[in-house]
């Protein structure tokens, strides 16, 4: 590519959001070069298509979910983060598509889809319940543990919610939902945290 990216993700968030206000039909041209370059050009297109996303979801979000798979960590990071960029401005479609999302075979696509509800996690966890609740028997520790990062998220917005959502998920004796429920209940408020705690040491 021409035009020189930056390591840092915020500078290529900034980049891409550049590049697609001064000419969105030249920065979509040029997403599909990027995707099959290095790991910076492939973030950048992950960040100029959440932009795009943001206009016309069904434009980017298949690209975006093949990105979510990537095999750079980095790349997978960038999809997520442009994943909450659609998912603040057309919400409805983002919901519906990460409704498929976190069933998906493969545990990389399922932590996409939890990271990026972060955003909406922290002012309608409500919206959020149902993706990860298919998530709270999560055996792939990489995804396991983005689900409980956004509890910890929902907490910000609803503690009493996240309070009651791990009892729920102790009480189904899943063995990968404990450990999901220990780690994200780090932001609850003390008298909360120790009455799941209390349901964690009964459960083993």
């Amino acid at each position: 590519m021409s035009i020189r990216i930056p390591d840092s993700s915020t500078a290529q968030r900034r980049l891409a959001r550049d590049l697609f206000r001064r000419d969105p039909a030249a920065a979509l041209e040029m997403v599909g070069d990027l995707l099959s370059g290095d790991w910076r050009e492939r973030s950048l297109a992950c960040f100029i298509l959440g932009w795009a996303g943001a206009e016309d979801p069904g434009a980017a979000l298949p690209r975006l979910r093949e990105a979510a798979a990537d095999g750079d960590w980095r790349v997978r990071e960038s999809a997520a983060t442009a994943l909450t960029v659609i998912s603040r401005a057309r919400r409805e479609e983002y919901l519906g598509e990460i409704a498929l999302w976190v069933r998906d075979p493969d545990p990389r696509v399922r932590r996409a889809a939890a990271e990026s509800t972060r955003v909406l996690a922290r002012v309608d966890p409500g919206a959020v319940l149902p993706l990860i609740e298919e998530m709270r028997c999560e055996g792939d520790r990489y995804a396991a543990d983005a689900v409980s990062h956004i509890l910890r998220e929902m907490t910000k917005a609803d503690p009493a919610l996240v309070r009651e959502v791990c009892l729920r998920w102790l009480s189904e004796g899943c063995p990968e939902a404990a450990r999901i429920v220990r780690k994200g209940i780090r932001k609850l408020p003390p008298e909360m945290r120790a009455e799941v705690e209390l349901a964690l040491g009964v459960r083993g």
